[in-house]
């Protein structure tokens, strides 16, 4: 994992798109959408760079358990986003 990651967040009326970029080289480390956010259908699909897609139901899932679920995705591959995030 990079020293220092970029967490690009491109959020939508119904949607949620995310990647995450080494902040040195640019290049892409994951990404992902939640999509059909508050309706019937809702789906995350995600890929970290490397490894297949996976495609998981989120039924009716609101904004925040998107970002929840999305930050989960990144804890289970052992992406540590926020490191000493305390120490500004």
């Amino acid at each position: 994992m990079p020293d220092e990651t970029v967490l690009v967040v491109n959020s939508g009326s119904s949607s949620l798109k995310y990647e995450l970029r080494d902040a040195t080289s640019g290049l892409r480390l994951g990404r992902g959408i939640v999509s059909r956010i508050g309706h019937d259908g809702t789906s995350l699909r995600y890929q970290v760079t490397g490894s297949e897609p996976i495609e998981r139901p989120l039924p009716g899932a609101s904004y925040a358990e998107a970002i929840a679920a999305m930050f989960g995705r990144f804890d289970e591959a052992h992406i540590d986003l926020f490191g000493d995030a305390y120490e500004f």
